[in-house]
């Protein structure tokens, strides 16, 4: 039986995505994979189980934390209908992070409204008030 994960890779291949397995090290027996496009967010695919399969993208702001992005996060987090947002600190910037989980068996239209949805939620974070603002400039 094919995992959640290969029909999900196979699915975003599909839509023009180069996708690469990575390597894990040795003892972990999870699938990573990265799927990347020239056009939409690269993403990152982790199994969790069998039938779970975590989508996550990433945006590297170089900027450092302040509290409008921790307001803009929480904002966010209440008005995303697919995503949970938060946030990491590498190198003194922060680097937001989207995730949502597809679970349950693969099906072409479930999995293709979840990727819409998905996506829908990271144009919204980009599209609220004050993104540049905050996140770019």
């Amino acid at each position: 039986m094919e995992k959640n994960i290969e029909k999900i890779t196979n699915h975003l291949s599909f839509l023009g995505y180069q996708i690469e397995k990575l390597q894990m090290p040795s003892g972990n027996d999870k699938a990573w994979y990265v799927a990347r496009h020239s056009k939409n967010h690269n993403i990152i695919l982790i199994e969790i189980t069998p039938a779970v399969t975590m989508l996550r993208v990433g945006l590297k702001t170089g900027k450092t934390l302040s509290n409008e992005m921790i307001i803009y996060v929480n904002t966010a987090n209440k008005a995303l209908t697919m995503n949970k947002v938060y946030f990491e600190i590498s190198e003194g910037n922060v680097d937001v992070q989207f995730e949502a989980c597809y679970s349950g068996e693969y099906a072409k239209e479930v999995f293709g409204e979840f990727y819409e949805m998905f996506q829908n939620d990271i144009r919204l974070f980009y599209g609220m008030e004050n993104f540049n603002k905050i996140w770019i400039d």
